[in-house]
């Protein structure tokens, strides 16, 4: 079995995977992690780091998994069938009007004695 392309397991490209093709990505980086412990333990392992990095997608794939039970993020489904904006341009709102302030009389009776 060739090992999983990690590059492919960032949260962007993650959240486009249904839930099936998840559950398809986490048992090939489950296979690919115990064949790491496997290489670790007998010495024969050359990536030490990959080990992390495997357990990091794999927690990547259950987080989107549960994000998507309690409905914080959309389902691939969703995402596809959204309902686009129509295509007329929308009018131009008008900026709204300024409204003059007037000073108080003390002010302006202030401005005048100095004078």
């Amino acid at each position: 079995m060739s090992p999983v392309d990690l590059k492919k397991c960032n949260f962007q490209e993650l959240v486009a995977f249904t839930n099936e093709e998840l559950d398809a990505r986490m048992r090939d980086l489950k296979d690919d992690l115990l064949a790491q412990n496997i290489g670790l333990a007998t010495n024969q392992a050359n990536d030490f780091g990959r080990r992390s990095n495997i357990k990091r997608a794999i927690a990547r794939c259950l987080m989107i998994k549960r994000k998507r039970e309690l409905e914080q993020l959309p389902t691939p489904s969703a995402i596809i069938t959204k309902p686009t904006r129509s295509a007329k341009p929308e009018k131009p709102t008008k900026p709204a009007k300024t409204v003059k302030t007037t000073k108080p009389k003390e002010e302006k009776e202030k401005r005048g004695k100095k004078k």
